[in-house]
């Protein structure tokens, strides 16, 4: 089905199907084996595993410790976080509870889940009472014993109410992966924690989440209270913070690092932190505890494999969510070389005025919608660009088409070309999908045609 040619991936296929994006292959292989072995790697890309250095969020934890410091109606102890995947909420959480516990608070920390209710429960009762097994409590009315497996039969925001009463520490509640199917969860933490604000207990809340579910969470019956929750949007971090973290990280650890390879490390990230996990533990993996200093050579060698990784977690998902014309906004400027002026893509995507004048306004929420998820970012005024490198074949489509409309791909029957594989994609991808230094370039159909040896 296909033969290669210089290293690249050239399938027999329909002429009528070619990448839309393509990028330069080059893996380079490396051996470890004559390293010595350094310090424990200190970056994970794990989900909620904590990393070296919470990076670019001082705004957002100098909010939340001046609710700790300023006590009972401060509006920082209620604050709603939003964030696409990969920047940091979990991670955020979990500091957050980390400097209330200094302090003497207890804390929670849960997803908005069915069983989110009951785990808050059984926190609260281990808080009360110790062990959980054989935790009781004291109804103040009806001078009842209740038994730690009967608390299910109180409601949270009772349960609240007796913690207090029984002289509680000041308590922290943080719900993750807030979203619209739980919305019942999410009323019931909530209620319970408005109850203990206006008693003026010492509590405080956070919710996080995608902005979507965050903004759809909002509306729902019962949680319009979340409109006054001060809103902390975690976007792309800056990339001289993430430099700097690389090299602090890097040199307490014992390596040394080329200023140049620190400057295409940063880069190279995007100011995506999970993009800076997955590059630092490949690159701390790579030197291995070797007396070399890392150079841009070694940052080159572990980008394919961070990117791919990357994709796989990240970038693949969000473009699966993408609406029909944000995809058609980002692929329009993928078509112009990865950057493009707004005026570029309203011109691409048929957005005209009355006068015939391309319509930027027409085609701003596509924009701010892209930028949010971190997908594109500014470049200047009136300027946008890729903040990710994209990889994916596709079919030509109308700019007014959504995803569901688009149509399928030919077959020899209707088409008079070789019936369509689609296993030439996966093919491709796994062959272009890896590239250097992240740099994107962008080809006519006919130099596409041409890259990959098609038949016409």
């Amino acid at each position: 089905m296909a033969r290669r040619a210089g290293g690249i991936l050239r399938p027999r296929i329909p002429a009528r199907i070619h990448l839309g994006v393509i990028l330069r292959y080059n893996i380079t292989q490396y051996n470890d084996t004559s390293r010595g072995t350094p310090m424990r790697n200190p970056f994970s890309p794990t989900a909620g595993f904590m990393p070296p250095q919470i990076v670019d969020r001082d705004r957002v934890l100098f909010d939340f410790e001046t609710g700790l410091e300023d006590g009972p109606g401060a509006e920082e102890r209620f604050m709603r976080v939003s964030g696409e995947r990969g920047m940091g909420k979990t991670v955020l959480l979990q500091k957050m509870c980390a400097m209330a516990e200094e302090r003497g608070w207890n804390t929670v920390l849960t997803e908005a889940n069915e069983g989110c209710i009951d785990y808050i429960r059984d926190k609260l009762l281990s808080f009360i009472s110790s062990p959980v097994a054989s935790a009781s409590l004291k109804l103040p009315v009806a001078e009842v014993t209740l038994a730690a497996e009967d608390a299910t039969r109180v409601t949270l925001r009772r349960l609240l109410e007796i913690y207090y009463e029984r002289g509680g520490a000041p308590l922290l509640l943080c719900v993750d992966e807030v979203q619209d199917s739980f919305t019942s969860e999410v009323r019931e933490v909530v209620q319970g924690a408005r109850a203990r604000f206006g008693a003026g207990d010492e509590i405080a809340i956070v919710l996080a989440g995608l902005p979507d579910m965050i903004a759809n969470a909002r509306t729902a019956r019962g949680l319009t209270f979340l409109h006054r929750a001060m809103g902390e949007d975690l976007g792309l971090l800056d990339l001289d913070r993430v430099r700097e973290s690389y090299r602090q990280t890097f040199e307490e650890g014992g390596a040394r690092v080329s200023m140049d390879a620190l400057g295409l490390l940063a880069e190279s990230t995007g100011g995506h932190p999970y993009l800076m996990q997955l590059l630092g533990r490949r690159l701390w993996r790579r030197w291995g505890g070797s007396p070399d200093p890392i150079g841009i050579e070694d940052v080159e060698a572990v980008l394919p494999e961070a990117r791919r990784a990357f994709d796989d977690a990240v970038v693949d998902v969000v473009l699966g969510e993408l609406t029909g014309r944000q995809r058609d906004y980002l692929e329009a400027v993928a078509r112009r070389g990865g950057e493009a002026s707004t005026r570029e893509v309203a011109e691409d995507l048929g957005y005209t005025d009355a006068d015939g004048s391309p319509a930027t306004t027409k085609a701003s929420a596509f924009r701010a919608a892209l930028i949010q998820k971190g997908l594109l970012k500014p470049a200047g005024r009136g300027r946008v660009r890729l903040a990710v490198t994209l990889n994916w074949t596709r079919t030509p489509r109308s700019p007014s088409m959504s995803t569901q409309d688009t149509p399928a791909a030919p077959t020899g029957e209707d088409s008079g070309e070789t019936p369509y594989d689609p296993s030439f994609e996966k093919a491709v991808l796994e062959d272009v999908r890896a590239w250097r230094a992240g740099k994107l370039e962008t080809y006519s159909l006919e130099e596409v045609e041409e890259h990959l040896g098609l038949d016409r």
